[in-house]
């Protein structure tokens, strides 16, 4: 294995200098397999690192190898000083480990978790998932288990609701309007006209910041948790200076495709406009630069002597000659056009910008994704 030294050097600065690295993209360009293979690189550098997927894919299993239905599992990194283990976010599992640790005490875990009421929200309540994953997030920091937090989240919408969470709930949580209307709500009654008109001030007050199908569910769920109330706003306030903090950072995964790297630049404002730090856009399955097309004649050389020991006529040679140069051709077409694309990209962004070559090595190898982080390059202007 190469040493950490001959590393891309803003890749090396990224998984020495940070504790927390959440990797955003839209769906499908491999976010999953670049946060696999950053990973695998920092445990081979002698880091200990958790990979944790809040993406409900769960696609993480299937870049590393291992089952679906194992929530965390360490894995082994050869000739690696580091640890590295990899697990995924279960909403209900997760929701009652929240519960578990906020609640005061064993009897009141055991009333909220066997209440139906508690069940059916955790499965259907609009932004569960967000605030599990950021109470995971936040307690998985706190514990300290790890030097390094790498965070796989699903495609570019949902993840930008996930960085939003713990803004949004801070500010909501925050206001005595809502709380008292919480409070007022859960006395008079889930279903009662009263609890309804109590809640209505919180509601138009604070409709436009989340949707009012989203706040009368988060009021009905907050209701039913209310001793838990101070829990949730510490994380909350905890959560969103920590996304903030220096020592936490954000790596966008792109396509070297026109519309990945429109998107991409669509991200990269986004995350300005709310005061995140971006490391770097790392662009996944870059065609790799071809050499120069081997003049024809030389090609059917080459092939005549690479199946000397075989039964060739010159017609079908002739045919494979020109199949591989047309090939070769058009493969370098699409090598110069991807990268001619990434210059807009490259010019706009203050980041580096690091590509990672199409790759013919399977998923589900922690070779194949060691190699594939050690082929990055920087994408100069």
């Amino acid at each position: 294995m190469k040493q950490a030294e001959e590393l891309n050097e803003p890749l090396l600065e990224l998984l020495t200098n940070h504790n927390l690295v959440m990797i955003l993209g839209p769906g499908g360009v491999g976010k999953t397999t670049v946060s696999a293979c950053l990973g695998v690189k920092a445990a081979a550098m002698g880091k200990d690192v958790r990979l944790l997927t809040i993406d409900p894919a769960k696609r993480l299993a299937d870049a590393l190898g291992i089952g679906r239905d194992v929530s965390e599992q360490n894995l082994g990194v050869p000739h690696a000083s580091g640890t590295l283990t990899a697990s995924t976010l279960d909403r209900n599992e997760a929701l009652d480990r929240l519960i578990s640790r906020k609640a005061g005490n064993d009897k009141e875990i055991r009333t909220i978790v066997n209440n139906r009421f508690y069940k059916h929200l955790s499965g259907t309540l609009a932004g569960v998932h967000e605030y599990v994953a950021i109470e995971e997030v936040e307690h998985l920091c706190e514990a300290g288990e790890q030097d390094l937090l790498i965070v796989d989240t699903p495609p570019s919408t949902e993840a930008l609701s996930f960085l939003d969470a713990p803004r949004k709930l801070e500010a909501v949580l925050n206001e005595p309007v809502f709380k008292t209307a919480v409070n007022l709500y859960s006395t008079a009654g889930r279903f009662s006209l009263f609890g309804m008109k109590a809640a209505g001030m919180a509601f138009r007050a604070f409709s436009t910041l989340l949707g009012s199908a989203f706040l009368r569910e988060l009021m009905e769920f907050l209701a039913a948790f209310k001793q838990m109330f101070k829990g949730f706003e510490e994380t909350a306030s905890l959560s969103a200076k920590r996304f903030g903090a220096p020592d936490t950072t954000i790596v966008l995964v792109t396509g070297p495709g026109p519309t990945g790297v429109e998107e991409t630049w669509h991200l990269a404002g986004e995350l300005q406009n709310r005061g995140l730090n971006l490391a770097m856009v790392i662009v996944n399955r870059l065609m790799p630069r071809f050499l120069e097309p081997c003049p024809d004649k030389d090609l059917r050389q080459e092939l005549s002597s690479l199946f000397e020991q075989h039964t060739i006529g010159s017609t079908a040679l002739t045919r494979l000659s020109k199949a591989l140069s047309e090939n070769q051709a058009l493969l370098s077409s699409i090598a110069v056009t991807q990268r001619d694309t990434l210059k807009n990209l490259v010019e706009k962004l203050s980041c580096p910008v690091i590509s990672l070559p199409e790759t013919r090595d399977p998923n589900g190898s922690i070779g194949a994704l060691y190699r594939l982080v050690q082929s990055a390059e920087e994408v100069v202007k």
